[in-house]
């Protein structure tokens, strides 16, 4: 049938698995129409290269097929979120219970995270948090429990064992972290997609109109064709679901995290967030 009548797409999140052209054409012959780059994985050069491979592969894919394939191409700010660094070589790390593992903000250790040593994307962590803060790992596949912090470091033992991935999410309960909701790593980030001509940006952590706005000015600034560039507000909180109907007046469509949205609601209640989101014009 005509490219026209379909009604549903397809998103893809990239990775490092799937970040080679042949994939990428092979992805989109089954039916990827979006790729999705998040920044919060791997360093700057990895997002270019990225970018860069899927403009290869749609190419290819168009000769092949002699005719235009459509590939948006949309990529995931960070946010204020907390997160790990890399793994050696981005191999899972088992963190057995009682096992003690520090957590440091050194940046020389942002890719290189061990079962002993890794990386946290959080400077203020010694002003912050305290000894007896419990850290979720992934959203709770692994738990740390600080047992000592200094200087750039933070000592902890595992209280819920787990496996841990490079990057993954790390979330403190009931410990007001107050991060900037974009970040000027994000803003430089935003700054680079804008010359690249992707089509897509989707701002995590969005909690208000004015975060929509801001990203929007900053890719204007960056390159005027950064006005053609499509932001999707991604809600994590109750706080953005309370904000709706003034984030939807002004993003081109709204995406809801539900992972992160059910350590604000019972998981009960997204249904209802879905339908609420769906009911607003």
């Amino acid at each position: 049938p005509p490219l026209s009548t379909a009604l549903t797409r397809i998103a893809c999140t990239i990775g490092p698995s799937s970040n080679n052209v042949d994939m990428l054409v092979d992805l989109m012959e089954q039916g990827m129409s979006i790729a999705l780059v998040p920044l919060s994985l791997g360093v700057r050069q990895d997002h270019i290269n990225m970018i860069t491979n899927l403009r290869t592969a749609n190419i290819a894919l168009n000769q092949i097929k002699n005719r235009v394939v459509p590939l948006g191409i949309a990529v995931q700010t960070k946010g204020p979120g907390l997160r790990i660094g890399g793994l050696v070589k981005d191999v899972p790390v088992e963190l057995p219970l009682h096992h003690k593992v520090t957590l440091t903000t050194d940046k020389i250790w942002r890719t290189k995270g061990t079962e002993h040593y890794i990386y946290i994307g959080f400077p203020d962590l010694c002003y912050t948090l305290k000894a007896g803060d419990v850290l979720l790992v992934g959203n709770g596949v692994v738990i740390l429990q600080i047992e000592l912090i200094d200087q750039n470091e933070a000592v902890c033992k595992v209280v819920g064992a787990g496996v841990v991935h490079s990057y993954m999410s790390v979330a403190v309960p009931d410990v007001p972290l107050r991060l900037s909701p974009l970040t000027d790593e994000d803003e430089d980030d935003l700054r680079l997609v804008a010359t690249m001509g992707v089509d897509i940006v989707v701002a995590t952590h969005t909690q208000n109109a004015t975060h929509v706005k801001n990203v929007r000015r900053i890719l204007a600034e960056a390159n005027n064709s950064g006005n053609g560039v499509k932001v999707w507000a991604q809600l994590e909180t109750k706080e953005a679901l309370d904000n709706l109907e003034s984030i939807v007046e002004v993003a081109d469509a709204i995406v809801l995290s539900r992972v992160s949205l059910t350590q604000d609601l019972p998981a009960d209640k997204l249904f209802l967030a879905q339908k609420l989101v769906l009911g607003t014009r």
